[in-house]
């Protein structure tokens, strides 16, 4: 018998959501429950703390409070298993995130990934769909600053025993989902180490490998008996404003969605026999009211191990130069021909300067 199982990347449901309305929030998963109908398991990566009440905290980091009332609208919408392997499941401290897990499972999710030390945060979590066992796993990047000083812990992807804890957990499943917070964000490429620690994670025993955390897709493949996401997008996204100390500083920090933060996709994998024999990747677009919409393309992937540019001789280079270019080159080079810069050039040369006022 043929079992379904959908992901999605980062559950974002703070910032601009907040405002939505109650019955704009209720309808707010409609289309995309489209594409997960017939699934027996969704998962997501839960990217916040449910909080009814949201403490005064100092302005150290980004936080990401999520109204409860969002908890019922993903059971609708299909969601029932949820990662906190992330950088903000200890946003609001241990006793946040162990009031927010008790909501989340009381809710109906099961929830795995983070706790009060590593074993806990590392145990498999097992879901049984009749005689198959699915088990998740969730790890995180230690790139992505986890707040560990919280009182709590996830397992870290540099943990010398990852690839050993990844087949002890293969042992007690029929099948193993590897949830991993990572990657460079904003990037659409995979990182040189990522391709090489998702292959290793197949290699020890993990059936999906579902990435999240940069908020862009970055590509998919087959890769022997598994499949591996490297990077799921955000399922929904929106505007965030939050004042934050910035190199020393005290300021306001300022999150706009463009477009490449609003393509996105729905994996799903069908298992026979505790084998992956098909993969489908359903693309989403993100309104911008941070609605998830399908756009229509639906694309098979086949089984065969297909070239892709990131195992190329020289990815690595390729991979630096983007980085390079996206980070370094694209904010001076947009500064450089702001309309006040050119304004400041006209002067100096004694030409009129153009109106600056609109």
């Amino acid at each position: 018998m043929s079992r379904r199982l959908s992901f999605v990347g980062d559950l974002f449901l703070s910032g601009e959501l907040d405002a939505l309305e109650p019955a704009a929030r209720d309808a707010f998963f409609d289309d995309l429950a489209r594409a997960m109908n017939g699934s027996e398991v969704v998962f997501g990566n839960f990217e916040g703390v449910a909080l009814a009440e949201r403490p005064l905290l100092p302005p150290d980091k980004i936080r990401m409070p999520v109204d409860p009332a969002w908890l019922p609208v993903l059971r609708r919408a299909g969601f029932n298993v949820l990662s906190l392997s992330n950088n903000h499941v200890f946003d609001f401290g241990r006793a946040a995130f162990e009031a927010s897990r008790d909501r989340l499972r009381g809710a109906g999710f099961q929830v795995f990934g983070a706790g009060a030390d590593v074993a806990e945060a590392a145990a498999v979590s097992v879901v049984r769909l009749d005689d198959l066992r699915v088990g998740f796993i969730g790890v995180t990047c230690d790139s992505t600053h986890p707040a560990r000083d919280a009182g709590g812990a996830v397992l870290s992807l540099q943990a010398p025993d990852l690839t050993a804890r990844v087949a002890a957990a293969r042992q007690g499943c029929d099948l193993l989902v590897v949830s991993v917070h990572w990657g460079d964000e904003h990037v659409a490429w995979p990182s040189p180490a990522q391709v090489r620690m998702a292959r290793q994670l197949v290699e020890a025993g993990a059936d999906v490998v579902a990435g999240h955390h940069a908020h862009v897709l970055q590509g998919c493949e087959r890769y022997r008996h598994g499949v591996i996401a490297y990077g799921l997008g955000g399922i929904t996204i929106a505007g965030l404003q939050q004042r934050v100390v910035w190199q020393g500083l005290e300021q306001a920090y300022r999150f706009v969605p463009e477009a490449r933060h609003r393509r996105s996709a729905v994996l799903t994998v069908a298992v026979e026999a505790g084998k992956v024999n098909e993969v489908t990747l359903e693309h989403v677009r993100i309104a911008d009211d941070g609605r998830p919409q399908l756009t229509g393309h639906r694309r098979m992937m086949s089984g065969g191990h297909a070239l892709r540019l990131w195992h190329l001789p020289g990815y690595a280079l390729f991979y630096r130069a983007v980085v390079f270019l996206q980070f370094w080159l694209r904010p001076r080079a947009k500064v450089l021909f702001s309309r006040r810069a050119l304004h400041k050039l006209r002067r100096l040369a004694g030409r009129p300067g153009v109106d600056d006022s609109r």
